[in-house]
């Protein structure tokens, strides 16, 4: 760092010499920081890496967390407390990787938890870099351009939330999210998961009323069909009712038509089987002439000296053939 100092030179007989700061050009030091800072910004524009890290997945909801900050700080314990005591319940794992927030330890120690988060077996939904407010000087650590580059590359979500007083960080112009402070960190945190519960449960009043209005529309189709099945049902039990009334007739009328055919000829065969009987022919003037009970019917049948019997309507006689 350099800095411009305003110094009164003394001299002491027995403690030799001696410079004595009056006081500090701030203003100096500051111009020297913002020319690095802006020659570093530059440098991660002709690299591509401002905004680099947003192109890597930030779940919806946010339940495991890395944090880099020191552990006594008041910036730490309020994010962890602004976490703890949300107003929705979540219960949100946060890991502390513990390195420098100022000083010339910054860069190897936030590379060292970066390794060490990006290489841990649990995988978390993104990592925290977080400090409390300070001066332009404290925070100059943070405009770093190896501390840029590993943020841009970093396979997880890189939020950021150093106390600047104006200006941004270095780190902010490449991570996933820049925020103000770590307690904007946390309500980024909470706000994310809520938002993720808000749509779901506007998704489960939407999913709600579409099954209530499938049911009632399948309700409605089911008593359709119902009705439809019960009229249709009717109506063929009434043709088909008709269709047996139309096949009762039919075989009635088949059956008197054949009984009295059958009658008919009953009647003809009892017509003819009387005018056929042996005593209408007897009665009629006819006889029946027999031998032995054997009926003759032409007369060469006889021989002279045969006696027949002669049938008669009234009786029978004998006779003896000449």
């Amino acid at each position: 760092m350099a800095v411009k100092l305003k110094v009164n030179v003394d001299y002491h007989e027995r403690y030799g010499l001696k410079l004595i700061i009056e006081d500090i050009d701030s203003s100096f030091t500051i111009g020297q920081l913002e020319i690095q800072r802006l020659a570093i910004i530059n440098e991660i524009k002709q690299r591509g890496l401002v905004r680099k890290n947003a192109s890597t997945h930030l779940p919806v909801v946010i339940q495991r967390l890395a944090v880099v900050s020191s552990g006594r700080a008041a910036g730490y314990k309020d994010f962890v407390k602004h976490l703890e005591e949300n107003f929705y319940g979540y219960d949100i794992k946060v890991k502390l990787f513990e390195a420098a927030m100022q000083g010339q330890q910054v860069e190897p120690e936030i590379l060292a938890c970066l390794g060490s988060g990006g290489n841990a077996k649990v995988k978390y939904d993104a990592v925290a870099i977080i400090r409390g407010g300070g001066g332009r000087t404290d925070l100059a650590a943070f405009d770093n351009l190896p501390l840029a580059v590993r943020v841009a590359r970093f396979p997880f979500p890189v939020l950021i939330g150093i106390g600047h007083e104006i200006d941004q960080s270095v780190l902010d112009l490449v991570a996933y999210q820049s925020l103000k402070t770590p307690t904007a960190v946390a309500d980024f945190i909470i706000e994310r998961n809520a938002t993720f519960e808000s749509t779901l449960d506007g998704l489960g009043v939407l999913l709600r009323d579409e099954v209530y209005e499938r049911l009632h529309s399948e309700a409605r189709k089911i008593s359709d069909l119902a009705h439809g099945l019960n009229h249709a049902a009717r109506s063929r039990i009434i043709m088909d009712v008709n269709k047996l009334d139309h096949a009762l007739n039919m075989v009635r009328h088949s059956a008197t038509h054949m009984i009295s055919k059958h009658q008919q000829r009953i009647d003809f065969m009892e017509t003819l089987l009387k005018a056929i009987d042996p005593d209408q022919v007897l009665s009629r003037g006819y006889t029946i002439t027999s031998v032995d009970g054997q009926t003759i019917t032409h007369a060469h049948e006889l021989a002279s000296g045969v006696t027949i019997q002669t049938t008669f309507i009234d009786g029978t006689v004998k006779s003896k053939v000449e």
